[in-house]
């Protein structure tokens, strides 16, 4: 929010996320405060070592006064998706076993989701 208000006068198009969940569901929270306004945003996600599905959904994780809140909307929904694994080829091994891990138990989670979104299903069973 804080974020939010720093920004909602500065005029543009296009919110790019270059990260990890954090990044991800902090962009996607920003395209959300912005439609609640009525200024669409397109949000560019690119994860930078491996997705998770996490990058299709329409709910991010935020924390207000320590406390973990899960917010959903399809006003969150990301734009456009980047895929490109050379940062990951870059990375040392401990990061890439550390990213590889934790995208596993984030697809795992996210199968086993009640609210599991088709196209999500679809993406982690190739993965």
């Amino acid at each position: 929010k804080k974020i939010f208000d720093e920004i909602i006068n500065i005029d543009f198009d296009y919110i790019i996320a270059v990260g990890g969940g954090k990044i991800i569901d902090t962009s996607k929270l920003l395209k959300y405060f912005f439609a609640k306004k009525k200024k669409q945003k397109n949000l560019t996600v690119w994860p930078t070592l491996f997705g998770s599905g996490s990058e299709f959904t329409s709910s991010c994780v935020s924390y207000r006064n320590k406390r973990k809140t899960s917010i959903e909307s399809n006003l969150m929904i990301p734009t456009n998706i980047l895929y490109d694994f050379s940062i990951a080829k870059q990375a040392k091994r401990k990061y890439i076993i550390d990213a590889a891990l934790d995208c596993l138990c984030q697809s795992l989670e996210s199968i086993w989701s009640k609210k599991i979104i088709r196209k999500v299903l679809t993406f982690l069973k190739k993965a």
